[in-house]
């Protein structure tokens, strides 16, 4: 969220044009004639351009991601001029595109939602049929033999761990297996295949090695798109709807872009990007109300940092035209490479062609090859009598490469970050502890990265120096020898046997999982079941997580097999121990009725069906409750420690396969005892944060959570020691203590004015949303405050669900206590309404997060 008081080796597609370069427009394009459209696409693509796209006919024209039966499928061609009907409504055309030889068209026909169908149909219209049962999320072209592919997933919404195939679009019985996942419909793959991009699922936007099916976070947001060529940028849309976060490969160089066309004042919808990564879709303006939207296409400048020309392509007021694809003639193509580059070029059809490569140099023949010396950007002309195709050629300076990053996983694995890919054949690493290195070569989970690990355990603080690597530049570059200084983290202390870590939500993440044999890096998912009331739990300005009255939140699907693996894999069942840390810090010692225990976490189970093992809240008592012996009337319970609301207790819970447990508060042991009877199976169920162990579904209208935050996760497949528990809770508690308090002030306000807040479904695939709402302040409570009135950004939506301030009315009275919008990073990943009157000196505030 923006708070703001308005609402080499390979050759690679795209990072040039086919003309010169426009410059933007300071003004709305206004009505476009159809006469003068085909003009001004041509102008700024510099090559024969298609567009289909979605307007609503029907319904309340709302649905921004076109799933309902409301619409009719339009599309423009810059040969002819002229927008058409190519399938009329109301239907259902849901996620259309067009295939990569710019023939047909693919999209998802969902009017029985259990069941999507794909379906493909001419460009220029006709009777659909249909491909395969699914929901399609990409059109693909096969860089070995051309063949043109559409990638499927069983449902819209991939929310637990289920195959994404790709389908031949010529033959759909021919089907491979690219990706398991979660996922979402924002699932894209590079021309190579190798790499997709989307959200893991929404709203953990990111990139997955399709190659290991391996998912690395990027950033927070919806709409996230890999680039079309091999460039391996990616982008995810901000939650203000108003920018998008790009990134160069790898998730290098972050740099927000304002993708609000010139003139829109108001939010926008739905970026695609084309087949050529300069040219990207988008929909604006987005009108809760349903009566706005036109389609666009933006150009970003050859640096990928800003849009620098907008074309107007639809021209329908009133009415809502959404989720555009388009489709632009390479021609022969868009090459791009470090200097000295040798590229193979290629004429469509038969017969010689007379070459000129842009610098000067020409050549004869049907395929030929070049070899540009200098930087620059070369236009290519391939003639054959009075027919002329043209391509074009970014050639960039040989830059040498650079190491990035260098992070201590833990004592004998050290994860590399480079600025580019690179070649391991003859690269050496050295300790200066003289640690031994056992191997050193590529991350498969990351293009730019490369993995040390060690025989012997490194020290706490070591050097560290890198010889023998090169990029994959055609003249490759050599690393110049470095050496480095490297720490390990003094949380956690001991990493060995570590299976699952999530520190908070702003972290890294990251760890070697032993039985995987490679890094791994964890999310929490937050909502729990449809039947629950909508969960308030969250993420704070920290990423810690935040429970709340009704909450719950779990380890990502697949989580806890990967926790299982680590558990058991090569450990005898009588030598299997566990040990599971965090930090809690209690809301209020109060918060459970009727004493009920509000479990913190709920992990270990011994046996089913009786039961897991909760760690849990009474009053002011931590407990841990064991599961329940056949005919016991009660869970043995043992007490642990005292709690003080609002102060961060570190706990560790350690067990072993004869049943011992160990239990540390804030690095003291307060008690050993035996678990459970001998024979009893030791098992990991799902994992599951702050909830009310108590209730069952059938008693839902009574569900109550446990309210605090949790964070510094880990799990151990090994029984932690007091030592070591000890200097674990001295490493996170000083963390805690480091961080910088806001600065809060608490006002006694009245409510003026509220923005229109949106029922949830039409801010899917957002789950939660706030809303900014205007108050006159009465009286100044605490703080410096002296405006007469204020904006506020509340929470309105959580868990799809409305939370009940959305409505709240006009007249209400009460005490807020805030925090400055610029001072909460951690917000500008959610989606923002704010349909108010436009005021920029408003001060614009969200509810204080201490």
């Amino acid at each position: 969220m923006r708070f703001a008081s308005t609402c080499c080796a390979a050759l690679c597609v795209a990072v040039a044009l086919m003309a010169p370069p426009a410059r933007a427009t300071d003004s709305p394009p206004g009505a476009a004639e159809e006469t003068g459209l085909a003009q001004r696409l041509l102008g700024v693509t510099g090559s024969r351009t298609k567009v289909v796209w979605l307007h609503c006919v029907a319904g309340d024209g709302k649905d921004w991601d076109g799933t309902v039966p409301d619409y009719e499928l339009k599309a423009f061609d810059t040969a002819d001029g002229k927008r058409r009907v190519i399938g009329p409504g109301p239907a259902s055309y849901g996620f259309p595109w067009i295939t990569p030889d710019g023939k047909q068209v693919v999209f998802t026909d969902m009017i029985d939602e259990t069941k999507p169908v794909v379906k493909i149909m001419p460009f220029t219209g006709g009777v659909p049929r249909k491909l395969v049962d699914g929901f399609g999320l990409y059109v693909w072209r096969h860089p070995d033999d051309g063949s043109q592919w559409v990638i499927v997933s069983a449902e819209y919404q991939v929310k637990h761990p289920s195959p994404v195939r790709r389908h031949r679009i010529d033959a759909p019985s021919i089907s491979e297996q690219v990706f398991v996942g979660p996922t979402s419909p924002r699932f894209r793959i590079s021309a190579d295949g190798r790499w997709a991009g989307g959200e893991f699922p929404h709203p953990n936007a990111g990139i997955a090695n399709l190659e290991h099916n391996r998912v690395r976070q990027i950033g927070s947001g919806c709409n996230s798109m890999l680039a079309p060529d091999n460039s391996y940028r990616f982008f995810h849309m901000d939650g203000d709807h108003i920018e998008v976060t790009m990134f160069d490969a790898g998730g290098a160089n972050p740099r927000v872009i304002n993708v609000q066309p010139p003139g829109i004042k108001h939010q926008t919808w739905i970026p695609r990007w084309t087949n050529h990564a300069r040219f990207f879709t988008i929909t604006a303006p987005l009108d809760y109300a349903g009566t706005g939207g036109e389609i666009y296409i933006g150009r970003f400048d050859a640096e990928f940092t800003e849009v620098e020309q907008w074309v107007q392509v639809s021209d329908e007021p009133g009415t809502q035209s959404t989720y555009a694809n388009a489709w632009i003639d390479l021609g022969i193509g868009q090459f791009s490479g470090e200097a000295p580059c040798r590229i193979e070029f290629e004429a469509p059809g038969t017969g010689d062609r007379q070459w000129n490569f842009g610098d000067g140099a020409t050549a004869t023949g049907g395929h030929v090859s070049h070899v540009y010396t200098e930087p620059g950007s070369y236009q290519v002309a391939a003639r054959q009598g009075a027919k002329v195709v043209r391509g074009t050629v970014t050639v960039g300076p040989r830059i040498p490469p650079r190491l990035a990053d260098v992070k201590v996983l833990d004592s004998t694995h050290v994860l590399l970050r480079f600025s580019e890919r690179m070649s391991f054949d003859v690269a050496s690493a050295a300790f200066g502890s003289g640690a031994v290195v056992v191997s050193f070569g590529p991350d498969p989970a990351d293009d730019l990265g490369g993995i040390i690990i060690t025989a012997d355990p490194l020290p706490t603080n070591d050097t560290l120096t890198l010889s023998g690597l090169t990029d994959l530049a055609q003249a490759p570059s050599a690393l110049e020898a470095v050496t480095v200084n490297i720490s390990r983290a003094p949380w956690p202390s001991h990493c060995e046997g570590l299976v699952w870590l999530w520190e908070t939500a702003r972290a890294d993440n990251v760890f070697w999982h032993p039985a995987d044999r490679m890094q791994m890096r964890t999310e929490l998912v937050l909502g729990g079941p449809g039947w629950l009331p909508p969960s308030t739990a969250r993420f704070d300005r920290f990423g810690v997580l935040r429970t709340g009255r009704q909450c719950i939140a779990n380890f990502r699907p697949g989580a806890n097999d990967a926790i299982a693996r680590g558990l058991t894999t090569g450990i005898n069942a009588d030598q299997r121990a566990v040990s599971i840390e965090m930090t809690i810090t209690p809301d209020d010692l109060q918060q459970m009725p009727d004493h009920r225990l509000g479990a913190v976490i709920s992990a270990m189970s011994w046996s089913f069906p009786n039961g897991v093992l909760h760690l849990a809240q009474k009053g002011d008592a931590l407990q841990v409750a064991m599961p329940r012996r056949w005919g016991d009337p009660e869970p043995p319970i043992f007490p642990l420690a005292t709690l003080k609301a609002a102060e961060p207790t570190h706990i560790v819970l350690a067990a072993s396969a004869d049943k011992k447990v160990a239990c540390y508060v804030n690095g003291e042991q307060t008690t050993a005892f035996n678990a459970a009877p001998a024979g009893m199976i030791f098992m990991i169920p799902p994992v599951k944060l702050g909830y009310d162990i108590e209730d069952l579904p059938d008693n839902k209208k009574n569900f109550l959570w446990w309210q605090g935050r949790i964070e510094g996760v880990a799990i151990y497949n090994r029984f932690m020691g007091a030592d070591e528990a000890a200097a674990n809770a001295k490493a996170y508690l000083e963390k805690i203590a480091s961080r910088p308090q806001l600065t809060a002030i608490a006002v006694q306000a009245v409510l003026v004015a509220t923005s229109n807040v949106p029922e949830p479904k039409h801010i899917a695939p957002y789950t939660r949303a706030l809303a900014v709402f205007e108050y006159e302040v009465q009286q100044v409570g605490r703080g410096q405050f002296e405006s007469d009135k204020l904006r506020v950004a509340h929470w309105v939506i959580m868990d799809n669900k409305k939370l009940p301030i959305a409505s709240r009315q006009p007249g209400w009275t009460g005490r807020l206590v805030l925090n400055r919008c610029a001072d909460r990073p951690d917000l500008e990943s959610e989606t923002t309404v704010d349909t108010l009157k436009e005021d920029s000196d408003m001060p614009l505030f969200v509810e204080a997060d201490e």
